[in-house]
């Protein structure tokens, strides 16, 4: 029988039965942000109490290794001898299979950093962008200096899915300046850290040198943009350029002639280099690649979103910098809700966001620890522990998923799956989360089975590594879950069976969605 938990709830019931009575609530709008696609039992105490009652059934089983023939069908099929699979489920029909042996969980581990944030940080917290200056009084009217933009992270600056630009952040400081009366800036812009620990880059252990050369490698700084990547166009065996202006990361062409054009992009000293050969008369190439020093251009863009906005940026400071005068009211942008920024870190699986969203964590934690990255981690190893998992069933490196390094075995990521159900967090998690056949990385899979518009689930892919952990729902015929059945299906192969795990994973998405529905 399965456990029924109870929960006084206020809030978070009437928006954990809207969320799941209106399913697909978040289509992400496609842009170059893709190209980071997926390669890589809390306390009720704190819920407010209220007059309502949600009932939601958690389907819990105790007891040892539960086998079933159907479920070995299910994932033994022609193609999939040479994968090795670790299984973990409940519902009517619980399954384990390798659920105590330690595999990468890729991307899965998305769902521990969006879990901790979302404890640590709250559903609602956003991140706070401020500028700074000092008035001049002495010089002719609306001059300042002392110019600070500080920045505390934000990862959202620059994507289309929340309406913005490149630039159009810093274009909207500009305009707000420049209806505060400023028309002239004297002396150097600072772009600054809030916390000066956000200066410190350190790539996680486990990182391959190819990943950090890619896109999906970019680390959060204390200012981001579009993803920390740019689009380098390669039109000619020595010709290449940035797209987006500003953009100071220096790329170098050491490419050869070659009856085809095949490119490949590696870090250097000097910043990023393009190899490979080049065919004459081919057309251009264009590569999405990862901005190591975000600041200067940031800095750059700022400076440009200035001049066309009517006011002046002059290097010096002509006059003394004792008479200047504090600005009262600084201008501050604060980010979308943290609730809103999941939807496109777990639909879309950006690593960025990850590596963000645990800095931000180990920011604000009550130890102090000198590396953002190791408070990060720290503070993710004490949120699973809350959750009864075993300290040598998980090892976290980053809070994206992609260091290869990393390890979770099938019952672990099902206790958490457990655990964040049960969590006042968990309406926004869900929302967050891509759906079979619909979003994310979840689009073209599953579909035309009783998973497809249902079934909510996080991929985890990195090389050698296919794995998918979420929830199967229960649907009432008004539209409301009334229960939830967590699944984890870890895949250890080759690249040759990738198609084949992944196949598998879907096939027991698709029945114990049909199982759950009865």
């Amino acid at each position: 029988m399965p456990l029924v938990y109870r929960y006084r709830v206020n809030t978070f019931g009437r928006a954990l039965a809207a969320a799941f009575a209106a399913g697909p609530l978040f289509l992400l709008t496609p842009s170059a942000a893709q190209a980071a696609l997926d390669l890589s039992a809390g306390s009720n105490d704190s819920i407010p109490a209220s007059t309502e009652t949600l009932e939601l059934d958690l389907y819990r089983h105790f007891g040892g290794i539960r086998t079933d023939r159907t479920w070995d069908e299910a994932l033994d099929r022609p193609g999939t001898r040479d994968v090795f699979f670790g299984v973990a489920l409940e519902g009517p029909e619980p399954y384990t299979r390798n659920s105590d042996v330690s595999f990468k969980p890729a991307s899965n581990s998305k769902l521990f950093t969006a879990g901790a944030a979302l404890d640590r940080l709250g559903p609602e917290f956003r991140f706070e962008t401020r500028l700074e200056w000092q008035w001049l009084p002495d010089t002719s009217p609306g001059a300042i200096t002392g110019v600070r933009l500080i920045g505390s992270g934000d990862p959202s600056w620059g994507m289309e899915e929340f309406g913005e630009t490149v630039s159009s952040r810093l274009e909207t400081f500009a305009r707000q300046l420049k209806e505060r009366g400023v028309r002239a800036i004297h002396g150097p812009i600072e772009l600054v850290a809030g916390d000066h620990r956000w200066k410190t880059l350190r790539y996680p252990e486990g990182w391959t040198l190819g990943d950090r050369a890619r896109c999906y490698g970019a680390l959060a700084q204390a200012f981001n943009n579009q993803i920390n990547c740019a689009t380098f166009v390669v039109r000619g065996q020595n010709l290449g350029a940035w797209v987006e202006y500003g953009v100071p990361t220096r790329v170098s062409l050491e490419l050869r002639k070659g009856s085809i054009t095949a490119l490949d992009v590696a870090q250097n000293e000097a910043g990023l280099v393009i190899r490979g050969t080049w065919a004459r008369g081919s057309a251009p190439a264009t590569l999405y690649l990862p901005v190591s020093d975000v600041v200067t251009w940031q800095k750059n863009l700022f400076t440009r979103a200035l001049t066309e906005a009517g006011i002046a940026v002059l290097p010096s400071i002509t006059a003394r910098r004792s008479l200047a005068q504090p600005e009262a009211d600084p201008l501050i942008f604060h980010s979308a809700q943290l609730s809103e920024l999941l939807k496109p870190f777990m639909k879309l699986s950006l690593n960025m966001m990850g590596d963000a969203f645990l800095k931000a964590v180990g920011e604000r934690a009550t130890v102090a620890e000198p590396d953002l990255l190791v408070a990060g981690r720290e503070a993710l190893e004490s949120f699973a522990a809350g959750f009864g998992i075993p300290a040598d069933e998980l090892l976290l490196r980053d809070g994206s998923g992609l260091s290869h390094e990393s390890r979770v075995t099938p019952r672990a990521l099902l206790l958490l799956l457990e655990g964040l159900a049960l969590s006042p967090g968990f309406p926004a998690l869900w929302d967050s989360l891509p759906i079979a056949g619909v979003d994310g990385t979840l689009a073209n899979r599953m579909r035309g089975t009783p998973a497809q518009g249902r079934l909510r689930a996080k991929t985890g892919t990195l090389s050698g590594s296919y794995n998918l952990a979420g929830y199967a729902p229960r649907i009432e015929a008004d539209g409301t879950v009334s229960g939830l059945v967590p699944f984890v299906v870890l895949a250890r192969t080759t690249r040759a069976n990738a198609t084949q795990a992944r196949a598998a994973a879907d096939r027991v998405g698709a029945r114990l969605s049909s199982l759950i529905a009865r």
